[in-house]
């Protein structure tokens, strides 16, 4: 397999990778959102705050699973030397012009 191969196999393997963190951190943030709205009885009779506080935990999530995915990437660039590997599609080492 070429590198063009080993790079969708990569990509294809990190986005599923990715997807099962979003929603994992999504689940623990929802479960403690819900938790925190459960101790405190005014916020939980208030749906616009119930709605807010799950679209912020949607971005924080996000945003997280998109910091953790670069962080994953980096190390693993790094660790296997993928570089050498992987057909440079977004390195920054290479100029497109």
């Amino acid at each position: 397999m070429g590198k063009k191969g080993n790079t969708l196999l990569f990509l294809l393997a990190m986005t599923a990778l990715s997807v099962v963190m979003l929603v994992l951190i999504f689940a623990l943030g929802f479960f403690i959102l819900m938790a925190l709205f459960s101790l405190v009885p005014s916020l939980s009779e208030s749906q616009g705050a119930v709605a807010i506080g799950t679209l912020i935990l949607f971005v924080g999530a996000t945003a997280l699973s998109f910091f953790l995915y670069n962080r994953i990437v980096a190390f693993l660039a790094e660790k296997y030397n993928l570089e050498d590997k992987l057909y440079p599609f977004l390195s920054p080492k290479s100029r497109r012009r």
